[in-house]
Parts: C-alpha cells; sequence; structure tokens
C-alpha cells in the first residue's frame, strides 16, 4: 500500500531537501553552525570553541559553507567575523526535527547521547547516495521488489548499486525485507515513514540557500597549496602568487661572473 507522506513529496521538494543534508553532512558543519547559533563570532573564537578543529582545516569548511549558503563573512577592521546566513529559528527547527526522528527511531545501541551527536546521526542515514529516491520509489508501491524498484527509479542504476544500496537502507532501519530470494519484496519502516515531516523541514533550509546568492569564488593554481589563516583568522581564499626568489628566508646572493686565473707570462729561453 502505497505511503501517502512519501508520495506527496514533489521531486522539487525532494531535491531541496537533499541539498539541504548534502550541505549539512560534511564533518563539523553542524557543530559550527550550533556555535554560531549563538551569535556571530570571529575566525579565532569561533576554532577556539571546537578544541579537535585544526586552524588549517578550519578555513576551508568555513568557505565550503559560505559557499553552501549557511554562514557569512564579513570583515571588520583587521577582524573576520562568521554568522549564520538563514534566520536562527530555521536551523534550530531542523537540528530540532533530525534530533527527535533520531530519539524515536533509530536503535537504542547506535543512538547517540546528546543533541548534536542524534543531529549528525540522522543526517548520516539520509546522505547516502540515492537514499531518498529509493524511500520514495518503495513508498509508492509497497512491498515492491527489486526489479519494481529498479525500474521505477527513473534513472539507470547498475544492480549490484542497487543492492548495495537497499542492503545499506535496511541494515539503517529503513527498510524491511519480507520474504527471500527473486521475489522478496521490501516495504519503508516506521523509521523510513516518520522521514517526510523531517524532510520538509530541511526543505526550508535549501530555500534559504536558494535565495543568498553565493560571492564569485577564484580558482586556485592547480600546483600550489593554500596557505594557513593568518593570526587575525583572515585566510586567503586563492594563495598569493610567488617568485622563486621568494622560496628562501634570505636573498639568493647576486650572479658573479666566473674568472679563470691568469698565468704569469714565460720568456721563451732558447
Amino acid at each position: 500500500m502505497p505511503d501517502s507522506a512519501w508520495t506527496s513529496l514533489t521531486d522539487d521538494h525532494l531535491a531541496r531537501a537533499e541539498q539541504a543534508v548534502d550541505a549539512l553532512a560534511p564533518r563539523w558543519t553542524i557543530r559550527l553552525l550550533t556555535t554560531l547559533m549563538q551569535g556571530p563570532l570571529r575566525f579565532t573564537d569561533l576554532v577556539r570553541a571546537h578544541p579537535g578543529l585544526a586552524v588549517t582545516n578550519a578555513g576551508p569548511k568555513l568557505q565550503r559553507m559560505c559557499g553552501d549558503g549557511l554562514i557569512t563573512r564579513t570583515r571588520h577592521g583587521d577582524s573576520v567575523i562568521y554568522a549564520l546566513a538563514l534566520p536562527t529559528r530555521v536551523i534550530d527547527q531542523a537540528h530540532t526535527a533530525l534530533a527527535t526522528w533520531a530519539a524515536d527511531h533509530l536503535p537504542a545501541a547506535d543512538r547517540p547521547s546528546t543533541h548534536t551527536e542524534r543531529v549528525e546521526r540522522a543526517v548520516a542515514v539520509v546522505h547516502h547516495r540515492h537514499a531518498l529516491a529509493t524511500l520514495r520509489t518503495v513508498a509508492q508501491r509497497q512491498p515492491a521488489q527489486v526489479s519494481e524498484i529498479r525500474a521505477r527509479l527513473g534513472y539507470p542504476l547498475a544492480p549490484v548499486s542497487l543492492t548495495y544500496r537497499l542492503t545499506q537502507l535496511q541494515a539503517d532501519g529503513l527498510l524491511a525485507r519480507h520474504g527471500s530470494g527473486p521475489h522478496a519484496a521490501l516495504t519503508l519502516t516506521e523509521a523510513a515513514a516518520a522521514l517526510p515531516a523531517v524532510l520538509t523541514t530541511l526543505a526550508t533550509v535549501s530555500a534559504g540557500q536558494r535565495t543568498r546568492v553565493a560571492p564569485p569564488t577564484q580558482r586556485a593554481h592547480p600546483h600550489r597549496t593554500a596557505t594557513a589563516p593568518a593570526a587575525d583568522g583572515d585566510h586567503p581564499l586563492v594563495p598569493p602568487p610567488y617568485r622563486p626568489t621568494e622560496l628562501f628566508s634570505h636573498p639568493a646572493p647576486p650572479l658573479v661572473p666566473a674568472t679563470h686565473p691568469t698565468l704569469p707570462a714565460t720568456r721563451n729561453r732558447g
């Protein structure tokens, strides 16, 4: 029997939810957002609030979050200030929906103890490639056989890849398998049936990301590596160009033409 909550999700709705999940999934993203919910912070203060986050890694992560439309970066004098790009209420609602779902539906052995960890775990469960599209396909015709799922996904997916996705969704407690062999059927679990409400909340995060135009970024030279942020937290987006003579701590000595010793003239004795 089709699940009405899942079948009511449009392609655009599902795409916006996936966009939000993709933005929240990278490590440290949710923790940095949680910290910035308390208010804007300087780069140094933001990094100091997360002892496990290295300064050299913080710059690229914050730059990605700016590009994803989650936070903003503003210079104030010698300092760089980071703040939420979306209303705090939107981020808080998304985090609460994810944490509540994890607390209600994840197995007790796999259920984190803190609010932030529950948010991260819930995002990790739904972030698997094709996870949401597969769940909606099963919801449209459950119990659904593997051949039906592959035919209704709408894009080519190798049988091995689909089997792996379905196995992962079963391990995460989102799909239940009935029977065995080629005629086995899959249905949504109670945890999966409760996801559409969470996805609706996540779609509001994606809508906020869409309304913000990210500043243009420059492409770094492929053979140069990014430098660490300066003391005030101003991390350059693109490494500055350099000359070979600038690779040393002291100036290179000037080139002096090579000279050859002159031999004293000898008189011809004869």
